[in-house]
């Protein structure tokens, strides 16, 4: 299995999407992207302080440090 580089717009649009309610696995279908994928780089925004009532700039700060 190798690994693909995934574009910081790619994960913007994870927690973009993941901000509007969608499920993990909705998320990776609509992106392509694997289920553990999407799941990891949503538990390192929560990490870094990102939640579901974030502000858009918050995202766009936080998609830069993954």
């Amino acid at each position: 299995m190798s690994r693909r580089s995934i574009p910081v717009n790619e994960i913007s649009e994870v927690l973009y999407q993941w901000q509007q309610g969608m499920s993990k696995s909705a998320i990776s279908r609509s992106l392509g992207v694997s289920r553990p994928t999407v799941r990891r780089y949503i538990s390192e925004a929560m990490q870094l302080g990102l939640g579901t009532d974030s502000s858009p700039s918050e995202v766009a700060s936080i998609s830069v440090q993954l």
